[in-house]
C-alpha cells in the first residue's frame, strides 16, 4: 500500500517535471526558435514574376497571400506589414525578392518601383 503511493507521489512529480518544462520551452526557447525558422525560411525565398492577385486563402486559414503568375503562393502570414505589401501589389505588377534578402522590390508598368523591407514580431 505504502509502495502504491509512492509510486504515484513519483509519477506525479514526473508529470509535474514534465509540464513546467513544456511551458518553459514553449515560452521562452520555442519563440525563439520560431522565429529563427521564420526569419530563415523567408531570407532563403526568392521570386521574380508578375502578380496576378493579391488575397486570401480560405482553405489556408485565411492566410493572405500574393499570388503569381507562375503559380507560386506567397505567404505573408508572419509578416507584420503585409497590410502595406498588400495594399501596393497589385495585379500586373512585377515583384522581385532575391535570396538572403528581405526586401521586396515592386515595379510597376509606369516605372514607379518601391522597395519595401519584410518586418517580423521578435521574439521575446
Amino acid at each position: 500500500m505504502k509502495k502504491q503511493i509512492l509510486y504515484r507521489i513519483i509519477f506525479g512529480f514526473c508529470v509535474l517535471c514534465l509540464l513546467v518544462w513544456f511551458i518553459l520551452y514553449n515560452t521562452y526557447w520555442g519563440k525563439k526558435e520560431r522565429y529563427n525558422s521564420i526569419l530563415t525560411n523567408y531570407s532563403q525565398h526568392q521570386f521574380a514574376d508578375l502578380v496576378d492577385s493579391v488575397g486570401y486563402d480560405y482553405s489556408d486559414h485565411n492566410s493572405p497571400k500574393l499570388y503569381l503568375r507562375d503559380g507560386q503562393n506567397i505567404d505573408l502570414s508572419f509578416v507584420l506589414n503585409k497590410a502595406e505589401i498588400m495594399s501596393k501589389c497589385l495585379p500586373g505588377d512585377s515583384v522581385i525578392k532575391k535570396e538572403n534578402s528581405l526586401i521586396i522590390t515592386i515595379i510597376r508598368s509606369d516605372s514607379i518601383s518601391e522597395n519595401i523591407q519584410l518586418k517580423f514580431a521578435k521574439a521575446r
